[in-house]
């Protein structure tokens, strides 16, 4: 079956924040355009909910993050593109919490410049929705 594609306009969003096209929660592809009439953004829905990707592109139509989320954060790698097309940041996300950050020092090398720690707030939340989802 072919992904529906449609212009982030013809959508509308329920109290919930659930996605909604035609009546229905949409699942495909939203396409968000400038006033000028370049691509700024597309956006995956499964069931209205974000799951898939989101990618940005600049007003030069160059791609700016190219990111992957899961109800509705980002869930798994995000990666933000410098003006040449290089990668010059990385993150791995899980949950919408950032595990670990890559950034781009000397020209080429990504280097770790975050790591989630067993001593950040973040990392009590991370593991209780770990855990919640074992027991689900």
């Amino acid at each position: 079956m072919a992904q529906l594609i449609v212009n982030a306009d013809d959508l509308s969003y329920a109290d919930d924040q659930t996605c909604i096209y035609s009546g229905q929660p949409f699942t495909g592809t939203a396409t968000f355009y400038r006033g000028n009439g370049s691509i700024e953004s597309t956006v995956d829905y499964i069931d209205g909910v974000q799951c898939g990707y989101v990618r940005d592109w600049n007003e030069q139509g160059k791609l700016v993050m190219d990111a992957q989320v899961k109800n509705g954060a980002f869930h798994g790698l995000v990666k933000h593109y410098s003006a040449t097309g290089k990668i010059d940041r990385e993150e791995t996300f899980e949950f919408g919490i950032c595990t670990l950050r890559q950034e781009l020092v000397g020209g080429d090398v990504l280097a770790t410049t975050y790591s989630l720690e067993a001593n950040d707030p973040n990392y009590k939340v991370l593991k209780a929705m770990r855990e919640s989802l074992l027991n689900t």
